[in-house]
């Protein structure tokens, strides 16, 4: 499965809210200042992640502080929290490209400009889980994970941005589970979801044991499209066939339990279609 980093923290990485200007040598680069506006049209403070897409080097800094840079090509991002929108507050994703050459840059990301981001299932279930997040090459830019706030993304049309999202529920304790995923070029203006209009995969999953003892097991499924990673849900007692759901395209999975880990199972899946599959756990 492919791999995805989330942009590690400098050590100096300052917390001031102070616009301050860093004199930069013009022979080598310039300098960047990202300001960032909550739902409310408050300027806020937040962790910038940066990378160098060419390079792979990463960067991590606070809005609100110049950061001098060396000439070239990043991709930014940044999760604006605001505390007071809604019951729970909100979360809105932004992302951007920029080019540092010899000057001072100002860049704002502006969460009010943000569109929702839902993917939900139909009736009750045992759990759920959704996230959403935008890539530069392997480098994570910023995420959002479920956690009771309300979800938004800042549309981008730079196709050097790649968007993932993917979400999860199960409705019993045996299952069936539910796994749904996508990705874009850029960042899309909003995305919202619910399983009533989507189309699933079925997977009759047989999973044994060794002599046939009984484990509390665990389904984890995963794609390689940004943000990477896996999710599982419940345990459920096996040996045991159980049914998971998935959204058309590919996927790997694997069992876990006390034992350890299973074989894997990758491929592509299209909706419409029944696939039998086996985990030796």
């Amino acid at each position: 499965m492919r791999g995805f980093r989330i942009v590690a923290a400098s050590a100096g990485a300052a917390l001031g809210v102070a616009c301050l200007t860093v004199p930069a040598d013009a022979a080598t680069g310039g300098s960047l200042t990202v300001r960032t506006i909550d739902r409310h049209g408050r300027t806020v403070r937040t962790s910038v992640d940066l990378v160098n897409p060419s390079t792979e080097a990463e960067k991590q800094f606070s809005s609100g502080k110049s950061k001098s840079l060396r000439k070239g090509r990043y991709a930014l991002g940044v999760v604006i929290s605001t505390p007071d929108d809604g019951m729970l507050g909100s979360q809105t994703l932004a992302a951007r490209t920029v080019t540092i050459g010899s000057k001072h840059v100002d860049v704002t990301l502006d969460a009010r400009k943000g569109k929702r981001f839902s993917v939900s299932p139909r009736g009750a279930t045992l759990g759920s889980l959704s996230k959403a997040a935008v890539c530069a090459g392997r480098s994570i830019l910023g995420q959002l994970d479920s956690d009771g706030r309300a979800m938004y993304l800042v549309p981008n049309t730079d196709r050097a941005l790649d968007f993932g999202y993917r979400a999860s529920w199960v409705t019993g304790e045996n299952g069936p589970f539910y796994w749904v995923s996508g990705s874009a070029r850029g960042v899309p203006g909003g995305l919202v979801r619910d399983q009533a209009h989507l189309h699933f995969a079925t997977i009759r999953a047989k999973v044994t044991t060794k002599r046939s003892k009984r484990y509390a097991s665990t389904l984890l499924m995963g794609t390689r499209d940004c943000p990477g990673g896996t999710d599982g849900w419940s345990y459920f007692s096996a040996p045991r066939t159980v049914t998971a759901y998935v959204t058309t395209g590919h996927w790997s999975g694997y069992v876990w339990n006390s034992r350890g880990v299973s074989n894997d199972v990758d491929g592509r899946f299209v909706a419409g279609h029944t696939y039998h599959v086996t985990f030796k756990a």
